[in-house]
């Protein structure tokens, strides 16, 4: 939508050359391969990532949104120079700035060319992600330099200004600090999973084989969306790009089965927001909290699986509940893609694929590594029969795409380290946290209604993983602090950052849905809210209870919590669509009921769930005592 600039020529090529290097260069530095003799030094591999991806930035993004011609000015021919220059020259001082305390006394030119830096992250920022981003980022860059004038919590030590610049370039929490070392040795190799799983085929296959198995089956295209885009989304890690890719083929068939625009609109929203909460890829963010918690991403995919699931639950419910009261069928079985010939064609090497990963992933334990092996299978397992044998354009697309996709993720997250800089350089992330908690007066529920608040407020204007750092410095440690499951709170701030996606005013996700739907865009984002009802409750459901993301091994603070959250779940989708199954229309005097009596039955505690249980199943009694008595039936199951 007027992000990217036509490029074509020379600027392309560039383009392609440099993804080449940067992969080449992430996997000798991943395998510690030194096959010309030399072996990177840790921050001269970040460097060297960043001098070949950061101009790209100059070359993708215009300066301005929809100038998407065949231009490339002379300030961004500049820009881009500079971009690789500067970036290569700490390359290759990359020795001196570890062993020779650069951190503490830098040469002047290195000062000077890490202030070039800084502005050049923080409007490559700027072109990815808007405004907002590196307009805090650039407030934190240069707030120590006024730090001990600062009120209550944000006071600090003031800096000088050159020992300032060179802190945030050369220093470990900077720009080569948290999100950029993320992106550059464990996302890397994902990204580059996510773009080739896309360029063998793989959207196409997990579309056709969700649309065989539920395709005729009543509201077949909404779950198939469902399931479609939770796949899709996992893997690419964006809402945005989810939205527009499945759904422009889910929400124009939902359209044609019966399915208002608006509400195909928000099932998609919904749908594509929450493959982002799911396991295996999760985006940049999940790869973050790993860093930040000092654990394997692995801890972080098998804490995150049950979340998804009761999400996808609820939101795969009401989609099935609309279609029975509105009498919606499925497609014919004879239109619809057959699954045994999708996974004849490509799905045995998908398979493959995605099993060598999750093998050395979660079995061998090597993190950066795993998608660099099922990239290989994706690339070479093809070959072998005709009908998906790549060819060149096929590889020179992948390479576009990966170029895209690593440009977009450092320049709308490489600039965040200057926040975390300054939070640590002053001293301020401590105190924040006790400020927030001395706020919330000892009370944990309102610090995390606050918490949750302030996510979402901040989601509205940036990035998850922009979100995600700033919370994950003034919030989080407070959290853990009150007793809580450090990995539960984490996952916490992603929900509730994840929240602005389906929430209006902003609500980009369904922004993008109601587009493709043509449809208005308020009511496709207050029905994406209705849909997503889950994702404003499980967050607090875990961090409450963290034996729902299997983080406390016992019968008791596992299978029971989570045994009532899913009955809770089910009642709540039911009582946010209107609609039972077996029992039919439910009215506005017994939809509160089983909605407030779900979330009572969710909530961890034993009171709640009685009080709950009580909510539901006394009204539910007299319900179907009346439909019995009156002879009426309603004999639906969720897949007629």
């Amino acid at each position: 939508m007027g992000r990217y600039r036509e490029i074509t020529g020379l600027k392309r090529w560039i383009c392609i050359f440099f993804t080449i290097i940067v992969v080449v260069a992430a996997i000798l530095y991943l395998f510690r391969l030194s096959p010309f003799g030399y072996t990177f030094v840790d921050k001269g591999y970040l460097y060297f990532f960043i001098a070949f991806i950061l101009p790209q930035t100059f070359i993708l993004f215009p300066s301005k949104r929809g100038a998407t011609r065949d231009v490339w000015p002379w300030y961004d021919k500049l820009t881009s120079g500079l971009s690789f220059v500067v970036p290569f020259y700490f390359f290759l001082r990359a020795y001196d700035i570890t062993y020779g305390a650069w951190e503490a006394v830098c040469p002047f030119h290195a000062q000077l060319m890490s202030l070039i830096l800084i502005i050049l992250m923080v409007e490559g920022a700027r072109r990815s992600a808007g405004w907002i981003l590196p307009a805090l980022c650039a407030s934190f860059a240069f707030y120590p330099l006024i730090a001990q004038f600062m009120p209550g919590p944000l006071e600090g030590l003031n800096q000088p200004f050159w020992d300032l610049m060179a802190f945030h370039v050369v220093g470990n929490e900077g720009i080569i600090g948290i999100p950029t070392n993320v992106v550059a040795t464990l996302l890397i190799g994902f990204l580059i999973f996510a773009t080739a799983l896309q360029a063998t085929g793989g959207g196409r296959f997990f579309f056709e084989v969700a649309m065989g198995l539920l395709g005729h089956v009543r509201g077949g295209p909404a779950k198939v969306a469902v399931i479609s885009s939770g796949l899709f989304g996992s893997i690419s890690g964006s809402v945005n790009a989810n939205v527009l890719t499945t759904g422009s083929v889910t929400i124009p068939t939902m359209k044609e089965t019966g399915y208002p625009s608006y509400y195909a609109g928000a099932i998609e929203a919904c749908a594509s927001t929450g493959g982002v909460l799911m396991p295996p890829i999760m985006g940049a963010t999940a790869f973050v909290m790993a860093q930040f918690l000092g654990v394997s991403y692995g801890k972080i995919v098998i804490a995150a699986v049950v979340p998804s699931i009761l999400y996808y639950l609820c939101l795969f419910l009401q989609a099935d509940a609309f279609a029975v009261r509105n009498s919606l069928s499925g497609l014919p079985r004879e239109t619809l893609p057959s699954v045994k010939n999708a996974i004849k064609e490509r799905g045995w090497y998908i398979f493959i694929g995605i099993a060598i990963m999750l093998y050395v992933l979660l079995v061998v334990i090597q993190t950066p590594q795993a998608p660099f092996y099922s990239v290989a299978a994706f690339f070479i397992l093809p070959m072998f029969r005709k009908s998906t044998r790549l060819s060149l354009k096929d590889v020179v697309t992948f390479l576009e795409n990966t170029s895209r996709l690593l440009t977009d993720m450092l320049a709308t997250i490489g600039c965040i380290g200057l926040i975390i800089s300054s939070l640590i350089i002053t001293g301020a992330a401590s105190g924040m946290s006790s400020v927030l908690l001395e706020m919330a007066g000892g009370n944990l529920i309102l610090i995390l209604v606050f918490g949750a608040i302030v996510s979402f407020v901040l989601g509205m204007g940036m990035t998850v993983t922009a979100v995600y750092v700033i919370l994950a410095l003034i919030l989080c440690p407070g959290l853990v602090d009150f007793g809580l499951n450090p990995i539960a709170v984490h996952l916490f701030v992603l929900y509730t950052a994840m929240l602005s996606f389906i929430t209006p005013p902003v609500a980009i996700g369904a922004f993008i849905a109601s587009i493709v739907a043509g449809s208005s865009f308020m009511k496709t984002g207050f029905t994406a809210m209705r849909l997503g009802i889950a994702m404003y409750l499980i967050p607090f459901l875990f961090v409450l209870q963290p034996g729902i993301i299997l983080q406390n091994p016992s019968f008791m603070n596992t299978i029971v919590p989570l045994g009532t959250a899913i009955v809770g779940i089910v009642f709540i989708s039911w009582a946010a669509e209107g609609y039972m199954l077996k029992v039919g229309e439910l009215g506005w005097g017994v939809r509160p009921l089983f909605f407030s009596g779900g979330v009572l039955l969710a909530w961890p505690g034993w009171r709640t769930n009685i009080i709950g249980a009580c909510l539901i199943f006394i009204p539910m009694g007299f319900i179907v005592l009346k439909k019995k008595l009156s002879g009426s039936k309603e004999p639906e199951t969720a897949f007629e």
